[in-house]
């Protein structure tokens, strides 16, 4: 059974339609990338799986049950973390008032919360180190840990990460990359959507490829690597 499972899902802003038919899914334990253009809809696809844009069609389902009718808070407490492009912190708050934030769904579990962050900061001790610094005096790969971090505090299932690349110098998204991997080994299963398509297919398993609000490619991501269409588009092949 797929963990995440999109079924022909139809969005709009208003009367104009920004998703037609999307069909996608999300194994236990997979990187999966959605990959494309500006404007394909990628965004769109986050703000419906978290339920911040009402779909107009078609289901989605998380662990076998359908969520698209669920408030946000709902369906993070389901299982879904999501971190939104711009990464986003709360700029002059501590680093561990940040990544306490979220906390908030288990926050009646005060041992439960305690030991998550304890985990989290055993896993990126460059966070430890700076946990009583304000999160908006950090490096853009720092900034990367600690919202990876502040998702991992309602301890999901699966994490959707929308561009984690976005303005980070070329040597901080390889670090950024390294511990969406690292995320992923401990036990979290990813949807990256990221315009970086050389990236996200380094590291996932498998991909789509979204264009005009439809999906236009799904194989593996060593399939999609060796795509003409793919290369050319998004690879910087000629």
């Amino acid at each position: 059974m797929a963990l995440l499972e999109l079924k022909d899902v139809s969005a709009s802003y208003g009367v104009i339609q920004a998703l037609f038919g999307v069909s996608l899914t999300v194994n236990e334990g997979e990187i999966v990338c959605l990959i494309g253009a500006n404007g394909a809809g990628k965004t769109t696809t986050v703000k419906a799986i978290t339920g911040t844009l009402p779909i107009t069609g078609g289901e989605i389902k998380f662990l076998g049950d359908p969520i698209h009718t669920r408030r946000t808070s709902a369906i993070v407490r389901s299982g879904i973390a999501c971190v939104p492009e711009g990464r986003r912190v709360f700029p002059e708050m501590t680093v561990q008032e940040n990544l306490e934030i979220g906390g908030y769904v288990t926050r009646k579990d005060k041992e439960k919360a305690q030991s998550t962050l304890d985990y989290i900061f055993e896993m990126f001790p460059r966070l430890e180190e700076r946990r009583n610094q304000a999160a908006g005096t950090l490096s853009g790969g720092e900034q990367a840990m600690l919202v990876l971090g502040r998702a991992m505090m309602s301890h999901p299932k699966l994490m959707v990460l929308d561009e984690p690349s976005m303005g980070l110098a070329p040597v901080i998204v390889e670090t950024a990359f390294e511990v969406i991997q690292q995320v992923n080994e401990a036990g979290c299963s990813i949807l990256l959507v990221e315009q970086n398509a050389n990236m996200a297919l380094s590291i996932s398993d498998r991909g789509y490829v979204l264009e005009g609000g439809e999906v236009k490619l799904e194989a593996s991501a060593e399939e999609l690597q060796n795509s003409e269409l793919v290369q050319k588009l998004y690879l910087g092949a000629v």
